[in-house]
């Protein structure tokens, strides 16, 4: 069984209120079987978007969304 995981993130500083106003953005792929050993359909992707307010000294306001594909499995 081989376990197969990757992260990509990004965060982009936008040069507007003083370049407190942070844009940002993660994608995550996980899968715990996968070479399909064990069972089929056992990967998912994540997708996290967002922005933040950098308030004082790396305290943050943040508004994000996530949601996850599982990718054809049963979500029951």
């Amino acid at each position: 069984m081989t376990t197969a995981c990757y992260s990509v993130f990004i965060n982009v500083k936008l040069p507007v209120m003083a370049d407190k106003l942070v844009v940002f953005g993660r994608y995550d792929h996980f899968d715990i079987d996968d070479d399909d050993d064990i069972a089929d359909k056992t990967a998912y992707d994540m997708y996290v978007a967002g922005v933040s307010y950098n308030v004082y000294k790396g305290n943050m306001l943040m508004l994000a969304y996530e949601t996850t594909d599982y990718k054809g499995t049963s979500k029951n």
